[in-house]
């Protein structure tokens, strides 16, 4: 990720979060994040499974925050130590071919989560979750250029692997944040 600007910590995060979150809905017209970051920069970014029956468009203008998740269900939906998304709002991302399935289960809080993907080849594409309606979780891994995206904070520090460290450059939640 040569260039990208490293992610500024925020003394409060479990404000910070809630900052990031609500800023999401109301992003400046410049597309920019709190940080400034070039991750919103009001460009497209194109992806898909990897059959290529599903694709997607995402305008960056509406990327707030990127993430990493070491929840046991994100381990097992991605088959890896986590999951590294972006969270995008609702209207900035577009399903341009095929059709995601879902599979439903209930998250930590309760809610439910939403996990689209491809039903051709099972690739984990976005996921939706109950407890923040209008946002898109849109896997890193799904996109066709990634360099893009800087996450800023890891979920579920305490369900991380050896082998699969958390990131401790960036803020870690020990469950989620908020």
């Amino acid at each position: 990720m040569s260039g990208m600007r490293k992610p500024i910590e925020q003394e409060d995060t479990a404000s910070g979060w809630n900052r990031r979150v609500e800023h999401a809905h109301g992003m400046d017209q410049r597309g920019m994040d709190q940080r400034g970051s070039l991750m919103s920069e009001p460009t497209t970014a194109t992806g898909g499974c990897l059959c290529g029956a599903v694709q997607f468009t995402v305008d960056r203008s509406g990327a707030a925050t990127a993430h990493h998740c070491h929840c046991d269900d994100c381990k097992r939906s991605t088959g890896c130590g986590k999951a590294t998304f972006v969270m995008v709002t609702d209207g900035h991302m577009n399903v341009t071919r095929g059709e995601a399935k879902f599979y439903s289960v209930a998250g930590a809080s309760g809610g439910q989560v939403h996990r689209g993907f491809c039903a051709e080849c099972g690739s984990p594409l976005f996921s939706r979750v109950d407890v923040l309606p209008g946002m898109y979780f849109v896997k890193a891994g799904a996109f066709d250029d990634s360099s893009w995206i800087e996450p800023v904070s890891s979920f579920w520090a305490t369900s991380a692997t050896g082998w699969s460290p958390v990131d401790a450059s960036i803020v870690a939640h020990d469950h989620n944040p908020g």
